[in-house]
């Protein structure tokens, strides 16, 4: 049996989206508090977000996400150390 690999993006500060709910950006941002990712996702029951040091690379390290009132996930990276490596 094949399993997909988990679709990966790297980080660049211009890939938000605005949620739909209150503007709040979808995708990764940068704030004052460090890289912030935030999806739409109301019917998960968990997500995490998987952070690979390149795009080669299979093993990642996972980051369990919150989900908000709203249906969005958010997780905040308070470090900038992830710019360069992929999700």
């Amino acid at each position: 049996m094949e399993v997909a690999s988990p679709k990966r993006s790297s980080f660049r500060k211009d890939t938000t989206k605005s949620s739909i709910v209150d503007n709040l950006p979808l995708g990764c941002t940068i704030s004052s508090n460090g890289i912030v990712f935030r999806l739409f996702s109301p019917l998960a029951d968990q997500v995490f977000l998987v952070v690979f040091d390149s795009y080669e690379h299979t093993l990642g390290t996972y980051y369990s996400m919150k989900r908000d009132e709203h249906g969005r996930w958010n997780y905040i990276h308070s470090e900038l150390n992830l710019i360069g490596k992929w999700y």
